[in-house]
Protein backbone atom coordinates (compact mmCIF):
# COMPACT_ATOMS: atom_id res chain seq x y z
CA UNK A 1 0.00 0.00 0.00
CA UNK A 2 1.34 3.41 -0.95
CA UNK A 3 1.46 5.86 1.93
CA UNK A 4 0.87 9.09 0.09
CA UNK A 5 0.37 11.61 2.88
CA UNK A 6 2.31 12.82 5.91
CA UNK A 7 1.40 13.64 9.49
CA UNK A 8 3.48 14.93 12.37
CA UNK A 9 3.34 13.01 15.64
CA UNK A 10 3.71 15.39 18.59
CA UNK A 11 5.58 14.41 21.73
CA UNK A 12 5.68 16.67 24.77
CA UNK A 13 9.09 16.89 26.38
CA UNK A 14 9.08 16.25 30.11
CA UNK A 15 9.57 19.29 32.33
CA UNK A 16 12.61 19.47 34.56
CA UNK A 17 11.77 19.69 38.25
CA UNK A 18 11.66 23.20 39.62
CA UNK A 19 12.19 24.83 36.23
CA UNK A 20 9.56 27.27 34.99
CA UNK A 21 9.59 26.56 31.27
CA UNK A 22 6.63 25.83 29.05
CA UNK A 23 6.68 22.30 27.74
CA UNK A 24 8.54 22.04 24.48
CA UNK A 25 6.88 19.74 22.00
CA UNK A 26 8.77 17.92 19.28
CA UNK A 27 7.20 16.86 16.01
CA UNK A 28 8.21 13.82 14.01
CA UNK A 29 7.10 13.36 10.39
CA UNK A 30 5.71 9.96 9.37
CA UNK A 31 4.06 8.76 6.18
CA UNK A 32 0.43 7.71 6.36
CA UNK A 33 -2.67 6.81 4.41
CA UNK A 34 -5.99 8.50 5.16
CA UNK A 35 -9.09 6.39 5.74
CA UNK A 36 -12.55 7.30 6.85
CA UNK A 37 -13.98 6.22 10.18
CA UNK A 38 -16.31 3.27 9.80
CA UNK A 39 -20.00 3.86 10.45
CA UNK A 40 -20.22 1.40 13.34
CA UNK A 41 -17.02 2.70 14.95
CA UNK A 42 -18.19 6.30 14.54
CA UNK A 43 -21.52 5.78 16.31
CA UNK A 44 -19.93 3.67 19.07
CA UNK A 45 -17.41 6.47 19.68
CA UNK A 46 -20.17 9.10 19.76
CA UNK A 47 -21.96 7.17 22.48
CA UNK A 48 -18.70 7.24 24.48
CA UNK A 49 -18.41 11.02 24.11
CA UNK A 50 -15.79 11.01 21.34
CA UNK A 51 -16.03 12.52 17.87
CA UNK A 52 -13.61 10.65 15.58
CA UNK A 53 -12.69 12.51 12.40
CA UNK A 54 -10.32 10.25 10.46
CA UNK A 55 -8.23 7.12 10.60
CA UNK A 56 -4.57 7.46 9.63
CA UNK A 57 -2.71 4.25 8.83
CA UNK A 58 1.05 4.14 9.40
CA UNK A 59 3.05 1.49 7.53
CA UNK A 60 4.92 0.23 10.59
CA UNK A 61 3.73 0.13 14.19
CA UNK A 62 7.28 1.03 15.32
CA UNK A 63 6.74 4.56 14.00
CA UNK A 64 4.13 5.19 16.71
CA UNK A 65 5.62 5.79 20.16
CA UNK A 66 2.53 6.40 22.32
CA UNK A 67 2.02 10.02 21.25
CA UNK A 68 -1.39 11.48 22.10
CA UNK A 69 -1.49 14.29 19.52
CA UNK A 70 -0.61 14.88 15.90
CA UNK A 71 -0.72 17.53 13.17
CA UNK A 72 -2.35 16.68 9.87
CA UNK A 73 -2.94 19.24 7.11
CA UNK A 74 -2.14 22.11 9.50
CA UNK A 75 -4.72 21.00 12.08
CA UNK A 76 -4.09 19.47 15.46
CA UNK A 77 -5.81 16.21 16.35
CA UNK A 78 -5.99 13.98 19.41
CA UNK A 79 -5.32 10.27 19.02
CA UNK A 80 -8.31 8.51 20.56
CA UNK A 81 -7.67 4.90 19.52
CA UNK A 82 -4.93 2.75 18.05
CA UNK A 83 -5.33 -0.54 16.22
CA UNK A 84 -2.47 -2.82 15.15
CA UNK A 85 -3.09 -4.35 11.74
CA UNK A 86 -2.16 -7.84 10.58
CA UNK A 87 0.42 -6.47 8.13
CA UNK A 88 2.49 -4.84 10.91
CA UNK A 89 1.04 -1.36 10.53
CA UNK A 90 -1.00 0.68 12.94
CA UNK A 91 -4.21 2.67 12.51
CA UNK A 92 -4.67 5.85 14.52
CA UNK A 93 -8.25 7.03 15.01
CA UNK A 94 -8.10 10.77 15.53
CA UNK A 95 -10.47 13.55 16.51
CA UNK A 96 -10.17 17.27 15.99
CA UNK A 97 -8.58 18.92 19.01
CA UNK A 98 -10.76 21.73 20.33
CA UNK A 99 -8.86 24.63 21.83
CA UNK A 100 -10.10 25.69 25.25
CA UNK A 101 -10.50 29.45 25.45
Amino acid sequence: MLHSDVCYLIEDAPKARGVYDPRQATERMVYCTVQSVGRQEYYAALSAGLQPSLVLKLADMIEYQDETRLMFHDREYQIVRTFMTKDGGIELTIERKVSKS
